[in-house]
């Protein structure tokens, strides 16, 4: 990839690589502010969340869940049947066809899931299902606020699961927690499990996972036991419930919620299917999102420092930059072959810059590797770890990169055959 095609931001002068910057994202060259409450992803912004929705995509998948797309659109009737129509308030986006009838803008999607599982669910041998997408979705917020953290519209991260009976449910219910607890541990993202409220989704129980930042909107009590609980839920005042310890309150970002909806859709909405007996019976169900551009932001808010972002090796848009000495010529085309086979993500920087402003954009994109083109035949420098600099030729620096890089990602996830890849 060129730099050129990045709208990267010029780090020649002071970047303000600092978590209280209120357009930090914008600085960065993360994301586009259109209007309050809305934003464009940038292709920096882009490469990064497509890193982190491959995490997410292996987690489901490895958990038996299936990628679908749901429609952005859902007619008035299926809402109505929900309940949520007049239910969800006004953060529900409506709008009036043409054609007449009527339409909201999706802001979760239990009404769309439970409309397709009435046309297919017909066995209890059909179940359990969990279909999970990751696309945009709407809420008219009253007040958007620090920049991705609140805003009109998002991408989420959202699954939907079906289970016979209600032992399944609780098996697909502490599952899902398992896996958001393993998506964030490969996002390097410290979050805290806590009782939360259901709000507008409903059910009968669910816990968020919180990342305790003063930019957060939500309070939760915290103990050093492992007891956590959202404050409005929380009746133990001053004293932990579980230990009798002192508790503190913090702030926190909601990152992702795990709900247990029991029947609370699949008997509005109708939804049945034939038993082990070829009774009639209800499905129960469960439900997840993960806010992708929330946690985009909060992952920035973690990782950033006095000098630039240290991406975690997994959402890292890019493993190696390349400074060439000049315009690109012939050793530069045969290396990016080679690194195009070995499907190693780079970055060109082609820009017409000084060498030092180049350099200065690992701030934002934190490379495991940084080279410079020499002037001599099949000869490169090498920015390594700790800023150590190496003369090195080609065929050692694709076995260096290659076999450091493999090292790196396996020390981050723990095992080789699960790496993270797109």
């Amino acid at each position: 990839m060129l730099a050129s095609s990045l709208c990267l931001p010029d780090l020649r002068r002071k970047a303000i690589f600092d978590a209280a910057n209120p357009t930090l994202m914008e600085d960065l060259g993360l994301v586009h502010k259109a209007a309050a409450g809305r934003y464009s992803l940038l292709p920096l912004g882009v490469l990064v969340l497509e890193r982190m929705k491959s995490v997410y995509r292996r987690c489901m998948i490895r958990a038996n869940a299936a990628e679908t797309v749901f429609v952005t659109m859902s007619p008035a009737d299926i809402w109505r049947e929900s309940g949520r129509w007049d239910g969800f308030g006004p953060a529900l986006i409506k709008a009036s066809l043409n054609g007449g009838g009527e339409i909201c803008f999706n802001p979760t999607h239990e009404e769309a899931a439970v409309s397709i599982l009435r046309n297919r669910l017909r066995s209890y041998r059909d179940l359990p299902v969990n279909l999970f997408c990751i696309q945009k979705v709407y809420r008219d917020e009253p007040r958007p606020k620090s920049e991705l953290l609140r805003t009109h519209e998002f991408y989420m991260a959202d699954s939907y699961s079906f289970h016979a009976d209600g032992n399944d449910a609780e098996r697909g219910y502490q599952q899902m927690q398992d896996v958001f607890s393993d998506v964030f541990e490969r996002l390097s993202l410290p979050c805290r499990v806590i009782d939360a409220d259901n709000g507008l989704i409903g059910g009968s129980r669910s816990v968020e996972f919180q990342y305790a930042h003063g930019l957060g909107e939500s309070s939760f009590v915290s103990c050093e036991c492992g007891f956590a609980s959202d404050l409005d839920l929380s009746a133990a005042g001053p004293l932990c419930p579980d230990c009798g310890m002192q508790t503190k309150t913090l702030r926190g970002i909601e990152v992702a919620h795990v709900f247990m909806l029991e029947d609370t859709y699949s008997t509005r909405m109708k939804l049945r299917f034939r038993d082990h007996e070829n009774k009639l019976a209800v499905p129960m169900m469960g439900c997840t999102g993960i806010g992708m551009t929330r946690v985009l932001q909060t992952m920035v808010l973690e990782h950033v420092h006095a000098d630039g972002i240290a991406w975690p090796a997994t959402v890292a848009p890019f493993e190696l930059l390349i400074i060439p000495a000049g315009t690109p010529g012939p050793q530069i085309n045969e290396l990016l072959e080679m690194l195009e086979v070995r499907s190693v993500r780079y970055l060109l920087d082609d820009r017409n810059l000084p060498r030092g402003a180049k350099k200065a954009v690992t701030k934002v994109l934190n490379p495991r590797f940084t080279i410079f083109e020499s002037a001599a035949r099949d000869s490169w420098q090498l920015l390594g770890p700790g800023q150590s600099v190496e003369t090195i030729s080609t065929t050692d620096l694709i076995a260096h990169l290659c076999g450091a890089s493999t090292d790196d990602r396996a020390a981050k996830l723990g095992r080789v055959s699960e790496l993270v890849e797109i």
